[in-house]
């Protein structure tokens, strides 16, 4: 996974339902709010599936979990490699159980091609339920991808009702807004509500081909955010811009884009396309900031980002979690500062590893973080009380027998683990709705083996001191 990891560069008013899922269908223990804003609720976590359990379509579960969106009825989308090891498919935990929506090695509808073996980033999941996704394009019999550029891969849309795929983009076939063809995909996927699908498409351009940022409607419109060659802020222009795009309930869209005012090549900014407007506005890189990850945007038009102080792939992990509200930018969490239960916090995936931060509605951020104390935990923000807490991690109890050994994915082996089997980057994907529900994968420990898990942790207290 850790490989997986450095080659991938990479809302509503909630609804309780019976989104919340009972955590009492598996005993869990309550994680006490240890260093937390005074009277705020604690957690129980509830365990999805787990490495060697069946995954639906065949075989079992064999390598990891990469869950990337959870919506307010506690649905989980999420990536995951089924044996035999070689390629992954895409699945929907719901409370009825888990269902796959594709595989690798499938014929792509609408492609004359099969699924080759890597889903592109992260997933879009939207409260009805819909999931958007993009995925690598192979022929038989070794269905080896193209990673380009372009890369040769589609994006797609699954409809819980009709439980099919429907082709957004296939590679020289579907037309680019304004004239030519889609040339392929990069990573990332991104659904609202609406029905608005925001994604990154590879277009011809006179140096070749590069990608931009657009949006498809529920009718099937595709209209662009911005290509290379378009108009950028202070009079520059666009080399390329869109990875990721993400898309909030009004349409307005945050992306990440290089433009010719940048110093270098590697240097990017993180930009916002409001719904209607006719240009992007840049938010101001923060001080020592190269690069941004985990751009996300809620329904009040609050942003939130990872940002590296280095190029990727260099020092992964090294940087700082940022809210902005209000042309006000905040500094969450920074490697070398204090985490909340003692230490301080040595490596931050989410400042430059995709599908490593979350972001909701109530202004709340969610990531993963180690500490110099050889701690690895999920940790919540609350921009209402300009706190952050730590949620679950190294030591908790996930169910009866069973605790979190480190927020890195290592399957089934004997314990302890051997020397050198964990990389210090607990990459462990992260994905939060706005009940303060968080979806992440880890290792845990019966003391006697390790297993990868993919778990859920769902508040007491869902609604406990939010304003909003």
């Amino acid at each position: 996974e850790f490989r997986r990891v450095l080659f991938r560069s990479k809302q509503t008013q909630p609804s309780l339902s019976r989104g919340l899922w009972s955590a009492g269908l598996i005993a869990a223990a309550l994680l006490a709010a240890h260093g937390a804003w005074a009277g705020d609720q604690s957690y129980h976590l509830r365990a999805v599936s787990h490495i060697g359990a069946p995954a639906p379509g065949g075989g079992l579960f064999a390598n990891d979990f990469e869950p990337t969106r959870l919506n307010n009825r506690g649905q989980v989308a999420f990536t995951a490699e089924p044996d035999p090891i070689g390629g992954e498919a895409v699945f929907l935990a719901t409370s009825d159980g888990t269902q796959q929506m594709m595989r690798y090695g499938q014929p792509a509808p609408g492609t004359g091609l099969s699924f080759a073996t890597f889903e592109l980033g992260s997933l879009g999941l939207n409260e009805a339920g819909e999931v958007a996704l993009a995925f690598t394009l192979g022929s038989p019999p070794d269905f080896a991808p193209d990673f380009g550029p372009p890369i040769i891969g589609a994006v797609y849309r699954w409809s819980p009702e009709t439980q099919a795929l429907t082709p957004v983009v296939v590679p020289n076939v579907t037309p680019v807004p304004g004239g030519g063809l889609f040339r392929g995909v990069y990573f990332n996927s991104s659904l609202n509500n609406r029905g608005d699908l925001a994604f990154t498409g590879f277009v011809d351009t006179p140096s070749g081909p590069n990608y931009g940022a657009f949006v498809q409607d529920r009718s099937g419109t595709i209209r662009s955010i911005v290509m290379p060659g378009d108009p950028a802020p202070s009079g520059a222009t666009f080399t390329f811009g869109g990875n990721p795009a993400v898309i909030n309930d009004r349409g307005d869209v945050i992306f990440e884009g290089h433009t010719t005012a940048d110093p270098a090549a590697d240097i990017n900014d993180v930009f916002v396309k409001r719904h209607g407007a006719s240009s992007a506005e840049l938010i101001p890189r923060p001080a020592g900031v190269v690069q941004e990850a985990n751009l996300f945007i809620n329904n009040d038009g609050e942003v939130a980002f990872g940002g590296s102080v280095a190029a990727y792939p260099n020092q992964l992990g090294i940087g700082s979690v940022y809210y902005r509200r209000g042309g006000n930018t905040t500094v969450v969490a920074t490697t070398g500062g204090a985490a909340p239960q003692g230490g301080h916090f040595n490596n931050i995936p989410g400042a430059s590893i995709g599908e490593q931060l979350s972001f909701n509605n109530r202004g709340e951020i969610a990531f993963s973080a180690a500490t110099d104390t050889g701690d690895e935990a999920i940790y919540l923000y609350s921009s209402d009380r300009h706190a952050l807490r730590r949620v679950a991690g190294t030591g908790t109890t996930v169910i009866p027998g069973w605790t979190i050994l480190s927020l890195e994915q290592t399957g089934v082996q004997v314990y302890p683990p051997p020397a050198g089997t964990f990389s210090g980057i607990p990459t462990c994907g992260v994905a939060l709705n706005d009940w303060g529900q968080i979806a992440f994968a880890a290792s845990v420990t019966d003391g006697q083996t390790v297993r990868g898990m993919l778990l859920l942790a769902t508040p007491n207290d869902p609604d406990a001191g939010h304003e909003r």
